[in-house]
């Protein structure tokens, strides 16, 4: 019985070790990400990725770790690994597309870019991404210098960005987008 006890604590002792692994490389990598050493965070996460896969905090990790890429430069690298990963990202699959769509467009890829930040508009109805993603559609096509687009996407009384703009005027993204639609129309 004694023998039974000692097993049961050592293997409970083994699990709060592992969970605190855990929790410790996941501050870490976060605290270097936030201080931005995103060479550090992306190393860290990629390892909290690898050695933590059934972790709660799993979506978390594989998007700073492709944010982390973002910030480096590492365009390509960033949206394969959130397309790699969207079926796991969650709650956050509006930020992994968002993402993917950032990635794409510093790519130079506006049209896929365009494809990304529409997925964001209209298949994550809560996201607060919501309006940046519209006005970035309508940069992408600006990138494009389809003019007739970006006019159709920023100005159609019921089109996401004027419904979200009316919602948020104060937001940044509702004041570039509406400078972004006046210089389309004098083109």
């Amino acid at each position: 019985m004694l023998r039974f006890f000692s097993l049961v604590l050592i293997f409970t002792l083994r699990l709060s070790l592992a969970a605190d692994g855990e929790l410790e490389l996941y501050t870490q990598a976060s605290k270097a990400f936030a201080d931005k050493f995103y060479e550090r965070a992306e190393g860290q996460f990629g390892e909290f990725v690898q050695r933590f896969p059934a972790s709660t905090n799993l979506p978390d990790a594989i998007l700073l770790q492709a944010e982390a890429r973002f910030f480096l430069r590492r365009y390509e690298a960033a949206a394969d690994l959130l397309q790699a990963n969207l079926a796991k990202a969650g709650t956050l699959g509006a930020d992994f597309t968002f993402w993917t769509a950032e990635a794409q467009s510093e790519l130079g890829n506006y049209q896929s870019a365009a494809q990304y930040y529409r997925k964001v508009t209209t298949d994550f109805r809560q996201a607060a991404l919501r309006l940046q993603a519209s006005y970035l559609e309508g940069y992408c096509a600006y990138q494009e210098k389809d003019y007739a687009r970006v006019v159709e996407l920023l100005q159609e009384g019921r089109g996401p960005f004027q419904e979200l703009a009316k919602e948020n005027p104060a937001d940044p993204a509702s004041l570039r987008g509406q400078l972004l639609l006046a210089d389309a129309l004098i083109q």
